[in-house]
């Protein structure tokens, strides 16, 4: 299978970028009055452009379908544990 690596690491670099930017910025933040107009984004955008990029290139279609699953699947319980920690801690200490 040849992937464009390149390509991928350009995508994620830009995406954390994004996500740098949007919480400096202070889209995030809500004043009260303001619709969170933000967060609908932020949780419909990845899938979206996973869509797109599924649909539009056959290179990252083959990368996904070459991916495996089983190693997918363990490795996103293992990153929402700590997620779910990490939340806990932020939590327990902001008090």
């Amino acid at each position: 299978m040849v992937c464009h690596l390149t390509e991928i690491a350009l995508v994620v670099a830009t995406w954390f970028a994004a996500a740098w930017w949007t919480g400096i910025s202070g889209w995030l933040a809500f004043d009260g009055g303001a619709q969170p107009w933000a967060m609908p984004l932020m949780i419909l955008l990845p899938p979206a452009a996973f869509g797109v990029a599924y649909q539009a290139s056959a290179t990252f279609r083959a990368f996904v379908l070459w991916l495996d699953q089983r190693l997918l699947i363990s490795n996103l319980y293992r990153l929402l544990t700590f997620l779910y920690l990490w939340f806990f801690y932020q939590f327990t200490t902001a008090f």
